[in-house]
C-alpha cells in the first residue's frame, strides 16, 4: 500500500476527489494511517490537497484531521508548517473553512505542547 500510494503522490493524479475520499478513509484504519502518517512526504502532499477547490480539499482536510490525532503526525505537519498553509486558505468558501478549522482543532488538541506550537 505504502508503494502504491508513493507512487500516486508523484503524481497530479492525487489530486482525483477519489483519491481524496480514499485518504479520508484510510485515516479511519490506525494501521493505514501510521503507515502513510509516517511519511512526511506523504503528509506534506495531504497538506498540498487541502489547497485545492472542493470537493478535494474538503476531504484532505478530513484525512488531516485523523492523521494529526497522533503526536508524531502532528509533529510532522508541524514541521512542515501546516497552520501556515492551512490559515492561508481560509479566504475560501465558508464550507472549505469549516473544515480547516476542523483540522486546525484537531492538530491543536493532540498534546499541551503541540498546541502551543499551534497557537504561537
Amino acid at each position: 500500500m505504502r508503494v502504491v500510494f508513493g507512487l500516486l503522490f508523484k503524481s497530479s493524479a492525487s489530486f482525483h476527489p477519489l483519491v481524496a475520499s480514499l485518504l479520508a478513509l484510510v485515516g479511519d484504519d490506525d494501521k493505514y494511517r501510521d503507515m502513510l502518517g509516517g511519511d512526511a512526504a506523504g503528509l506534506r502532499h495531504v497538506l498540498s490537497m487541502c489547497e485545492v477547490p472542493e470537493p478535494v480539499c474538503l476531504d484532505a482536510c478530513v484525512a488531516l484531521s485523523r492523521f494529526a490525532e497522533s503526536e508524531p503526525h502532528a509533529r510532522t505537519l508541524l514541521e512542515s508548517l501546516a497552520v501556515q498553509r492551512l490559515v492561508d486558505c481560509l479566504g475560501s468558501s465558508p464550507a472549505t473553512q469549516l473544515y480547516i478549522l476542523q483540522a486546525l482543532r484537531c492538530l491543536a488538541g493532540v498534546t499541551t505542547s503541540v498546541c502551543e506550537s499551534v497557537l504561537s
